[in-house]
């Protein structure tokens, strides 16, 4: 027999075990040896039993949304992670989405439009079946990805890390958190004067307050927003309620041209 022959026959012993798992076995099998090589990856991937359950989580989830791994809850659901209350209305739409993916054995995807923690702007989520060696569904994986830089246009920004741990945003009054808001996505003094419907001379008084409330000698806008740091700022302010409140986008996979639409939008309630 040769060596080919010997493999083929491993190969087929293999694929005859596999084909004996029930999904919930072959779904536990292909984490333990495929999926847990991203256990201590930075990267947002979790994966849910046919149940909606939580079977793997990496540990990089714990470290954005700066929980405790015991905090997962295993084999719960979504809306059951101790950290519910802080984005409630996230986690059950996150639900919501494993459910009909399971359901409707395609993929998906949302954006989130949004603070986490103050550690991101936005998310996109992206959910995948799992499918076990016979062609049932098994599970679904789960990637997100911070796109707080594409949706913010934060990409030729900076952020001032030692300013991050230096000027404390919350000491600010809620219009100067406004007015620093608007400013850090580009709006101009007249556009916020008009957003805020105040005069243009209150939004330059109140930028000059700022940069004295840090103790800067330069008291222009630009100065202030590239010293903070643009993301720094829109992460760690709410957003102003001139603008659009909080928001999620779903979107659907067509399997015919590779691309994603946007089928449905929802507004967070808080």
């Amino acid at each position: 027999m040769t060596n080919r022959q010997k493999g083929n026959q491993i190969i087929n012993k293999i694929a005859q075990l596999l084909a004996q798992l029930s999904p919930a076995e072959y779904l536990d099998y292909i984490i333990e040896t495929h999926y847990i090589k991203y256990q201590e990856m930075n990267i947002l991937l979790s994966i849910y039993d046919t149940d909606s359950r939580l079977k793997f989580a990496s540990s990089a989830i714990a470290k954005l949304f700066k929980i405790k791994t015991e905090e997962y809850n295993y084999g719960g659901l979504p809306s059951n992670v101790a950290y519910l209350d802080e984005i409630k209305d996230y986690v059950l739409f996150h639900e919501k989405m494993i459910k009909e993916c399971l359901e409707t054995k395609r993929c998906c995807a949302m954006i989130i439009f949004e603070k986490f923690r103050g550690v991101i702007g936005s998310m996109h989520s992206r959910y995948d079946p799992l499918f076990d060696y016979n062609g049932n569904i098994c599970g679904v994986t789960l990637r997100s990805f911070d796109v707080t830089n594409l949706i913010w246009g934060l990409f030729e920004s900076t952020n001032n890390e030692i300013g991050n741990q230096i000027y404390d945003l919350s000491k600010l009054t809620r219009r100067q958190q406004e007015i620093l808001f608007l400013s850090a996505i580009n709006h101009t003094q007249i556009e916020i004067s008009e957003m805020l419907k105040i005069d243009r001379g209150s939004v330059s008084k109140t930028i000059s307050n700022i940069c004295k409330k840090f103790g800067f000698e330069h008291h222009s806008i630009n100065f202030l927003v590239n010293t903070l740091g643009r993301k720094y700022i829109i992460q760690n302010i709410d957003i102003p309620s001139q603008l659009s409140k909080p928001f999620i986008i779903k979107l659907d996979h067509d399997n015919s041209d590779g691309v994603y639409k946007i089928i449905d939008w929802t507004k967070i309630s808080y």
